[in-house]
């Protein structure tokens, strides 16, 4: 099951042409038989706003792929597609702002040795 901020951000990804939801691009959990992919997961952001309907959720875009260039490569354009984005209407949803926390970093080889890079992004959603 995917969180609808992860499919969300899957689909940004898609739209901006950084590649094809469920082959390339995946949200949620990333398929162990794909070698070059970029998966979007979730995790803990700050509390919603109290008085203004509006959430902070987190991402973390994973890349991997046989190549070390190419993994790095997807991850920054993920990176480059998602960084300073405003007022973006995705899936009926309104994302204020998406901004990467940082670079894409280098976190080692899967048990396949694949290389693999993350980077992270904080995002302004409005609710309702």
């Amino acid at each position: 099951m995917t969180n609808d901020v992860a499919l969300d951000v899957a689909t940004y990804l898609q739209a901006a042409g950084v590649g094809t939801l469920g082959a390339v691009v995946f949200a949620g959990q990333m398929p162990e038989a794909t070698d070059t992919a970029l998966c979007v997961t979730t995790y803990a952001g700050q509390p919603a706003d109290k008085i203004v309907p509006i959430e902070f959720p987190r991402v973390q875009v994973r890349t991997r792929a046989k190549d070390k260039r190419i993994a790095y490569d997807l991850c920054t354009a993920a990176k480059v597609a998602l960084h300073a984005t405003t007022d973006a209407t995705i899936n009926g949803v309104l994302y204020k702002r998406i901004d990467a926390t940082g670079a894409p970093e280098f976190i080692g080889k899967d048990e396949v040795q694949r290389f693999n890079f993350t980077v992270n992004f904080q995002i302004v959603k409005v609710v309702g």
